[in-house]
């Protein structure tokens, strides 16, 4: 069987035209996993550069695949016994305090890693994905 890749939505198209729509799904969620997983490990990274008790990097957790709208996607977050989510969006976007401006050292943090792990989040997805026709 040959097969001519061209982009991510075409190999999904073309996944779902020879298999079972549910063989399908499991190897398109499998491959977003995939993923997502190496989105998480940027982030574990990043973190750890400016880590004080790890407790933020030690939080970092993806959900399982899905989809809504036919748009497959999943979500990283924080979830853990320190409740670190809390604090995120401060370290994200900076904060105030009394008048003055706090820029903490991993400010932006989240939003670069995304950036620059968009290319190996689609690579990895796309390598999964061309499994199933190996």
């Amino acid at each position: 069987m040959s097969v001519k890749i061209k982009g991510i939505k075409e190999l999904e198209k073309q996944i779902n035209a020879e298999l079972t729509s549910r063989k399908a799904s499991t190897a398109i969620n499998n491959a977003v996993n995939k993923g997502g997983d190496t989105v998480v490990d940027e982030l574990k990274r990043e973190f750890s550069k400016f880590a004080n008790t790890g407790a933020s990097r030690d939080e970092i957790v993806r959900s399982n695949a899905r989809s809504s709208n036919d748009i497959r996607g999943l979500k990283v977050g924080w979830e853990g016994p320190k409740d670190r989510w809390r604090l995120i969006h401060l370290n994200e976007f900076g904060y105030s305090k009394a008048g003055k401006q706090f820029r903490p050292k991993g400010m932006g943090t989240i939003v670069r890693t995304t950036e620059s792990s968009k290319e190996k989040y689609f690579n990895t997805v796309f390598k999964e994905m061309k499994k199933v026709y190996d």
